[in-house]
């Protein structure tokens, strides 16, 4: 490198003078220039880590984890915000670190976080928390604690259906949080076909679910009426048809047998199909 670099601070000085000075061309010169080889460097093999534990229940997520050892992992490959020590006690300054005695020895802790935890008069507690500010992932995205509140929102959403209760827990606000959240799909259908406030979803929204709960609503019409009339045709044909020849060969006659026993009989019209019955369901 030291001859290299001699090589290439003489071309420079040279080609200074050269630019200052010379009027005419002068004669190509050659310098020997040594080259090296650099060695191949083997990247090492990444370290593993082998684990022994019972089955799996493959969900190595912080917030679905189901079974014990499913949670092991995720306490491998996860952070928490506050630390605990060998009894379970919470580490309250993780940032600067706190020495807890365990069993006569003492232990020096630290954590992502730190927090301070105030009892107010009125019997509520706040709990003020600290990050860190040098955290990162796995692939090197700073953690911020943006994140850890993403994680709240998560475990606080009323379509959240892992193993956490943190939606039950006495936190200030998270009652109305939890209860006063509605679905798209039950938000669309309580305004009705004929909504025309499109503050919240499109109309090429609204048209598509209306289509696809009217399809999926005839296909449960007329599994009713398959139903009926596997089930109650001998029986109760006479009450729509002189025989149950003439109740077997059509199917606005089975449709009404459904609706019928059913107990939708003032939805009946004449040629009413599945469809209709469907919407006599949604009607009522």
């Amino acid at each position: 490198m030291k001859k290299s670099l001699a090589i290439v601070l003489m071309v420079l000085c040279v080609f200074s003078v050269f630019a200052q000075g010379q009027t005419e061309t002068a004669p190509a010169t050659t310098a020997p220039v040594e080259t090296t080889t650099a060695p191949v460097v083997e990247k090492a093999a990444p370290k593993k880590m082998v684990y022994a534990t019972s089955s799996f229940g493959m969900k190595f997520s912080p917030f679905f984890a189901a079974t014990a050892y499913d949670q092991e992992v995720v306490d491998f490959t996860q952070g928490g915000l506050l630390a605990a020590d060998r009894g379970g006690a919470i580490i309250y300054d993780g940032i600067n670190g706190e020495t807890h005695s365990y069993n006569g020895t003492d232990y020096f802790y630290q954590g992502m976080g730190s927090v301070e935890v105030v009892q107010n008069a009125d019997g509520t507690v706040d709990y003020k928390l600290t990050m860190r500010d040098d955290i990162k992932f796995s692939d090197g995205t700073p953690a911020t604690i943006d994140d850890v509140i993403f994680g709240i929102y998560v475990l606080a959403d009323p379509t959240y259906d892992g193993s956490s209760t943190l939606y039950a827990q006495p936190i200030i606000g998270m009652s109305e949080y939890y209860n006063s959240m509605k679905s798209a799909d039950s938000m669309i259908y309580a305004a009705g076909k004929d909504n025309t406030d499109f503050s919240k979803w499109t109309k090429e929204t609204q048209d598509q679910f209306w289509a696809d709960l009217d399809k999926a609503g005839e296909a449960f019409a007329q599994e009713i009426v398959d139903y009926v009339v596997a089930n109650y045709a001998p029986s109760y044909y006479s009450t729509v048809a002189d025989s149950l020849d003439a109740l077997m060969a059509s199917p606005e006659l089975q449709v009404k047998l459904g609706m019928s026993l059913w107990g939708y009989d003032s939805y009946w019209k004449e040629g009413a199909t599945a469809a209709d019955y469907w919407a006599g369901i949604v009607d009522a």
